[in-house]
């Protein structure tokens, strides 16, 4: 990693979205400004509380393209993104199967006793990983092994 300043902003922060941010980062007078770059959350699908509540870790049309990442990645900036383990929207097929089957739930809100959760959290972190994150921030972990309780 470099040892350079790290830009922390929304994907909405300057312009309209993740795009506008890289083109901004893009400008010669910036090269080598910024080492990293920390997109809050926004970037993924969510509903509420600026991108803390993640439906699913696909990327948000609204907010950014793959290419904005590619984009990134060719500028030599790295990439942290948040990883939200202990809880996830009402929208996201976690909640939405908790709502329908209750305590047979195969999820029970992320707990994180449950193997299937583990392979969830497997599976979102590779995600982070194929979008070019070089550092994860585990939104919340703290608060993970409490409801072990």
């Amino acid at each position: 990693m470099k040892n350079n300043p790290m830009l922390n902003a929304y994907p909405d922060s300057v312009g309209e979205n993740l795009g506008d941010i890289v083109e901004f980062l893009s400008k010669p007078e910036l090269k080598d400004v910024f080492g990293s770059f920390y997109i809050l959350p926004s970037v993924f699908n969510t509903d509420l509380d600026r991108g803390f509540s993640v439906v699913d870790y696909n990327l948000s049309d609204e907010f950014a393209k793959a290419e904005d990442l590619e984009k990134l990645q060719n500028l030599g900036i790295d990439l942290k993104l948040d990883f939200i383990l202990n809880h996830a929207s009402v929208l996201s097929p976690q909640f939405q199967d908790l709502i329908k089957n209750g305590e047979n739930s195969k999820y029970m809100d992320l707990n994180i006793k449950s193997d299937l959760v583990w392979e969830f959290y497997d599976n979102a972190l590779k995600q982070l990983s194929d979008y070019g994150a070089s550092i994860v921030r585990l939104d919340a972990f703290a608060y993970a092994p409490n409801w072990c309780r």
